[in-house]
């Protein structure tokens, strides 16, 4: 999967070097061009050429103008050898629905990422703050009349995917952001 770092501020190691060597477009060239008996210099390869299910990411929930940036990235890459995307983290499936019908449903595989919230806050921190990531005022209203507040995240994760899956989605990216443990119960809330 071939996607871009983020800032090495953000990670656990923030004296750690960046490296930039490639664009992420760059870097999909070069594995396109293993897949050719090829190296990074163009100078070909001995033995039989790597194969590659060569994946990315995309930003699902772009609004307006940015979704035009977004779907023209995405047929760059297409164009070079990504055959499935995985998106930033859906809540609102309209707007899931609605980047699939826009997307060039042939040639990609599109799958959405569930993200298991914490609690109200978090959720109405990311509605707020991250670009790209949308959650509906009434799930973090839901979210914040529950009695059981995990419980209520829990099954709004597994409802999620069950919606997804309804509206035709290949599959789903599970994010538990350390709730691992939680995992079962989100899959059995979504009738895994």
């Amino acid at each position: 999967m071939a996607i871009t770092g983020e800032d090495i501020q953000y990670g656990d190691h923030p004296h750690a070097r960046t490296v930039n060597d490639l664009e992420l477009h760059e870097l999909l060239k070069v594995i396109q061009n293993f897949q050719k008996g090829k190296d990074i210099s163009g100078i070909e390869l001995q033995g039989t050429p790597p194969q590659f299910c060569v994946g990315s990411r995309v930003n699902a929930g772009a609004p307006g103008g940015l979704l035009e940036i977004e779907l023209e990235g995405l047929r760059e890459k297409i164009d070079l050898g990504v055959v499935y995307v995985v998106t930033n983290p859906i809540f609102d499936i309209r707007r899931y629905q609605q980047f699939r019908k826009r997307a060039p449903s042939e040639d990609i595989v599109v799958i959405p990422t569930v993200m298991l919230l914490k609690s109200a806050g978090m959720a109405r921190y990311i509605d707020r703050n991250v670009k790209g990531i949308s959650i509906p005022a009434e799930m973090i209203r839901n979210i914040q009349k529950a009695p059981d507040k995990p419980k209520a995240c829990i099954q709004l994760a597994g409802e999620t995917i069950s919606r997804l899956r309804d509206v035709g989605a290949p599959g789903v990216l599970v994010s538990t952001l350390g709730w691992d443990d939680r995992l079962p119960l989100v899959l059995d809330e979504a009738n895994l």
